[in-house]
């Protein structure tokens, strides 16, 4: 996944095509190279990567609001800025890394994202998506992998809120 980031954007499309002619085989790659699913079984990824869509964002595009298009994004090239208040970057997601993963899984008590997630300026990244839907249904059909995935994201949500708890009192 790193050597797309020297792809030019007009080539991505085509080179995407092309792998997806080939199956959901290497979206089962990149889903399984996110920590968020390192751990999860192969049969649980198959699903997954079957029902991944491909997202394509301009440099600075951000990607849908998660109030109102709730879903997981793993980050297949190209940088994601996070940005808060006044567009202050609080994070770099780079390719393997996920966005969105607590309002994917409908998580009880995480408060809703106030952030934005946007392709870095000057470049354009690809994601995969996992709708709400998508994922909900997976982990119905293999609620051995929920527990594993809520613990994890769970945590994941608290490393990043104190990460940009200490961005903005060095902001401030």
């Amino acid at each position: 996944a790193h050597a797309l980031k020297h792809l030019r954007p007009e080539v991505l499309p085509a080179f995407v095509r092309s792998l997806s002619a080939a199956g959901p085989r290497w979206r089962h790659s990149v889903l399984q190279g996110s920590p968020v699913f390192r751990e999860t079984s192969r049969a649980f990824l198959d699903l997954l990567a079957a029902h991944a869509e491909d997202v394509f964002l301009a440099p600075g595009e951000a990607l849908p609001a998660q109030a109102s298009h709730p879903a997981l994004y793993v980050v297949v090239s190209g940088p994601v800025h996070i940005e808060g208040e006044n567009a202050a970057l609080l994070r770099v997601v780079n390719a393997g890394d996920s966005v969105g993963e607590a309002q994917a899984m409908d998580l009880a008590g995480v408060p809703p994202p106030t952030h934005a997630a946007r392709a870095g300026y000057g470049r354009t990244a690809y994601v995969l998506r996992l709708s709400r839907e998508a994922l909900l249904a997976a982990l119905h059909l293999h609620p051995e992998e929920h527990l594993p995935m809520e613990e994890f994201v769970l945590e994941l949500e608290a490393r990043r809120a104190e990460r940009a708890e200490e961005r903005y009192d060095w902001i401030s």
